[in-house]
């Protein structure tokens, strides 16, 4: 016989754990989610009321005026209400609104518009961003 030591591994005196792949999503944060959509239903119902109060008429609207509404309100409603379905989409389609309707304003007026209102009726846009991140698959 041949006393010579062996080359193999040594055997693991204990049995490694069953594989178990992680979990491939993160459970939903349903407070983010519904907060975004809750802003966005208020939102949404503000900037109706000051569209109908106002008396929108498309047809008095300027070219310069419509490249502002097309960003506010309209870009941001529209981005509001895809929130709802596309987290991502929605809120990237209402964020980019809000920051188009800034420059456009800073080149037509040369001045950016004054107030909160303008950043709190997007607000939406960023929840459901945030809430997409916070929702989106783990990585492995």
């Amino acid at each position: 016989m041949d006393s010579a030591p062996s080359n193999k591994p040594a055997v693991p005196l204990v049995a490694p754990p069953p594989d178990r792949k992680p979990p491939q999503k993160a459970p939903p944060n349903r407070l983010l989610r519904w907060s975004a959509r809750i802003a966005s239903l208020a939102s949404l119902a503000v900037l109706t009321v000051f569209l109908i109060g106002e008396g929108f008429d498309p047809a008095a609207l300027k070219a310069r005026e419509w490249a502002l509404q097309l960003f506010f309100p309209f870009g941001v409603m529209f981005g509001s209400i895809l929130g709802w379905r596309c987290e991502r989409l929605g809120g990237g389609i209402a964020v980019f609104s809000l920051v188009a309707f800034y420059i456009v304003h800073l080149v037509q007026a040369g001045s950016l518009p004054s107030g909160w209102a303008f950043a709190a009726l997007a607000a939406p846009g960023p929840l459901f961003l945030v809430s997409a991140t916070a929702n989106e698959p783990l990585s492995e």
